[in-house]
């Protein structure tokens, strides 16, 4: 697919800078190109896109460890925003490069101003930034599971990506099983945040280290609310959980328990969206 970087909206006009700059591959390139996706905070719509591209690119890089720092921060952004407000996107990434949500062919910088200024971004377009950056550097996180850094400094930087992209602590419901359905033959104290079952999602075998935390008393087969903590994220991928709705609760072979999420993202169900 062919991304049209010169009617792309970056930080300072349009991307068109960004595919020279990729092809630098070096660290004041990509000084360059973090000026041009992010500002205070905000991505544009050129941001999924270069993500995607330095993601691919990843191997070409002189530092890659600046990427791994660059994401880090990516990361720390975009749980910011999951905390303040609903992050809502569109069906697929595809969507962001509609004809109409593009700068017109050769815009001047008045023209663009101009564009920006009266084009209305719904939310869930504006969302999709964050949401598909998300999305794409999710895919690097193979790379620094591997544990195969050139030097000590992207070994750092990949566990601080790791930790970054990673959630920390997840609310959920949580439901517990009496012994007479092969649960627990007493409740466990949540109040120290010391208990520490796995967790497996629903159609998925992987076993994720947790611990959980909880002010309310619980009850066997009564829904409470509790923090779910990510225990290891600097060597293991808990990114599915930010899209879980379901999840069961083990002690060693036995299930003896369920949680319930809201997804950290929310799929737009507005038709001109969808």
């Amino acid at each position: 697919m062919m991304i049209p970087w010169n009617r792309l909206i970056s930080s300072y006009g349009t991307a068109e800078e960004i595919p020279d700059l990729l092809k630098q591959a070096n660290a004041d390139s990509l000084k360059r190109i973090a000026e041009l996706i992010e500002h205070q905070e905000t991505f544009w719509q050129a941001t999924p896109w270069t993500v995607q591209a330095l993601v691919r690119q990843f191997d070409n890089w002189q530092n890659r460890e600046q990427i791994y720092q660059l994401f880090s921060v990516f990361a720390e952004i975009i749980y910011c925003h999951t905390r303040m407000w609903d992050i809502a996107y569109l069906s697929a990434p595809e969507k962001l490069l509609a004809e109409t949500r593009l700068l017109p062919e050769n815009s001047t910088a008045a023209e663009q101003e101009q564009f920006w200024e009266d084009d209305e971004i719904s939310e869930a377009e504006f969302g999709s930034y964050y949401y598909y950056t998300f999305q794409e550097m999710r895919y690097l996180i193979p790379t620094a599971l591997q544990n195969q850094p050139k030097n000590k400094q992207e070994e750092v930087a990949a566990k601080l990506f790791l930790e970054s992209i990673n959630p920390g602590i997840i609310p959920a419901t949580c439901i517990l099983y009496p012994e007479q359905t092969g649960g627990r033959k007493s409740l466990p104290d949540l109040t120290t945040g010391s208990y520490r079952p796995h967790l497996k999602l629903f159609e998925d075998e992987t076993l994720y280290g947790i611990q959980l935390f909880s002010e309310e008393t619980p009850v066997f087969e009564a829904e409470f609310q509790v923090e779910l903590t990510c225990l290891y994220r600097d060597r293991l991928d808990y990114t599915p959980l930010t899209e879980a709705r379901k999840g069961y609760l083990y002690e060693g072979a036995n299930r003896i328990g369920e949680l319930y999420f809201e997804p950290v993202f929310v799929q737009s169900t507005d038709e001109k969206d969808v």
